[in-house]
């Protein structure tokens, strides 16, 4: 009898079927550069796969002063799409995202979870 009962509370431990949140099957590429950095990326783009099945997530350092225009430049070196992250956004495959100013930014099963920058953490 007690052999039975450490089988029933074994079987209660795991997980119901479909419960878990599936984990994104999307390769990441992360890349990060600082001030120069647009000429490397442009040469990366152009010998790049626009249907490599990767998800490219580019992170700059930006002036939270001024306007990036990173999307447009990089539309000059690549026919992927280009997003700038929000919060929620699904990764998806032969897409390049862009960070924005003053943003933290991770990626949880899939999702970019995007939030205001702690103050310290500004420019």
């Amino acid at each position: 009898m007690a052999a039975e009962n450490k089988t029933k509370k074994k079987q209660s431990l795991k997980p119901k079927t479909g419960t878990r949140k599936p984990k994104s099957k999307v390769p990441i590429v992360a890349i990060g550069a600082s001030a120069g950095g647009l000429e490397p990326y442009e040469k990366f783009f152009d010998s790049m796969s626009a249907n490599s099945g990767l998800a490219f997530v580019i992170i700059q350092h930006l002036s939270p002063d001024f306007e990036s225009m990173m999307d447009e430049l990089l539309a000059r070196h690549s026919t992927m799409n280009i997003r700038r992250v929000e919060d929620g956004m699904r990764l998806e495959p032969n897409t390049i995202f862009l960070n924005t100013p003053r943003v933290d930014m991770t990626i949880d099963n899939g999702y970019f979870r995007a939030s205001p920058a702690e103050p310290s953490d500004r420019l």
